[in-house]
């Protein structure tokens, strides 16, 4: 009986070359745009599902803040993703400074 193949990644579990590293887009350095095209400041909705806010914890059915910002990876502008924030009226007055 033959094994069957599998099909991966052709870089899943190759070396780095030769004085490089394997690094995610997630370990670079995050910039924040917050008043650029489709983004929106805080706004209250209600939250029927779990959403997890800025604070790390899982809220549902109940009123929340939520804004879209976008996040630049990096020191180049041009690789950006948009993310969808939540947070509760505690957590907008505890983290006003740093959001």
């Amino acid at each position: 009986m033959k094994k069957k193949r599998q099909l991966t990644d052709r870089l899943a579990g190759m070396p780095a070359p030769d004085g490089y590293k394997w690094i995610s887009i997630r370990d670079l350095p995050k910039h924040y745009i917050y008043d650029g095209p489709d983004c929106y400041p805080w706004r209250e909705v209600y939250a029927w599902l779990p959403v997890k806010t800025v604070a790390g914890k899982y809220v549902w059915r109940q009123r929340v803040y939520k804004r879209r910002v976008w996040v630049s990876y990096g020191n180049t502008p041009f690789h950006s993703e948009p993310l969808t924030e939540y947070a509760t009226a505690f957590d907008l007055i505890k983290y006003e400074r740093t959001l």
